[in-house]
């Protein structure tokens, strides 16, 4: 099978998904403007947050860039969600940026070259201080003693980065397990010497791990879940994974380092 022929596979993927969960009317209910706000001089502003560990959030966001170019910013009364997809389109991110510094202004979207932010990051050697985040319309910006970086806004080349918005964020399972994440790194180093897909199953109302092909189960990437918790830091104990028979496996960890943050992995079935 061709590269565009699995990446349209993928899109169609997600797209039924988000049918299904009626991501439009979710997203109108989020996206409403009557929302209290605090005032900023600067009208162009849409929120703002401070991190003690700018250190941790570079690291981050370094590893997305990984992942892909594109991160998409939704401005949230309580947080910020930044969402990217992988090329390959199976694995969809959303991290989640909150603590009690946040400051929100009004509602908006913006786009960011993750490569740029990767290269300012880099060139200006940031040390670990408190760090300021700016979203503006058009624009991000760091703010630490009298170090500056400003990624402008560019203009989304990708389809899917349209549509996925917060649909999958929404979305309610039934089944979930909580798994310190050695535990989960052993269970993938089992799978992995006899598949490339990570293998679960669904018995009774609990999940089981499979490593045997002669079980039914729900397959995903195994490739993708190890790069998933390769990005998540050495301070994150554990990590919750939701899984429904028509739903992608979601991975979440709580970034502690970063107040009430939260990172979330979305991984398409093996289709």
């Amino acid at each position: 099978m061709t590269k565009n022929r699995n990446i349209d596979r993928m899109k169609a993927y997600w797209e039924k998904l988000l049918h299904q969960v009626q991501t439009n009317s979710l997203l109108s209910s989020i996206n409403k403007q009557n929302q209290d706000s605090f005032q900023s001089i600067d009208t162009n502003s849409l929120a703002e947050l401070y991190f003690k560990n700018s250190s941790e959030l570079f690291t981050i966001f370094k590893k997305l860039s990984k992942f892909t170019d594109t991160f998409k910013i939704n401005i949230r009364k309580d947080f910020i969600i930044i969402n990217c997809i992988t090329q390959s389109r199976i694995l969809l991110i959303y991290l989640k940026l909150s603590n009690s510094s946040f400051k929100f202004y009004k509602g908006g979207e913006l786009y960011i070259s993750g490569k740029q932010l990767t290269n300012e990051i880099n060139q200006n050697s940031l040390k670990n201080f408190t760090i300021k985040l700016i979203f503006t319309k058009n624009s991000l910006k760091f703010s630490s003693l009298n170090q500056n970086i400003l990624i402008h806004a560019k203009i989304s080349d990708d389809y899917l980065n349209e549509i996925l918005v917060e649909g999958f964020y929404n979305l309610n399972y039934t089944n979930k397990v909580k798994l310190h994440k050695n535990q989960l790194e052993k269970i993938v180093l089992d799978q992995e010497q006899h598949s490339d897909i990570f293998k679960l199953g669904i018995f009774n109302g609990s999940i089981s791990f499979i490593s045997h092909q002669n079980h039914k189960y729900l397959g995903f990437s195994l490739r993708d879940i190890k790069g998933a918790l390769k990005l998540i830091s050495r301070d994150c104990k554990y990590l919750e994974l939701f899984v429904d028979e028509e739903k992608p496996l979601k991975i979440q960890a709580d970034l502690k380092l970063l107040g009430n943050s939260t990172i979330f992995f979305y991984f398409s079935q093996h289709i």
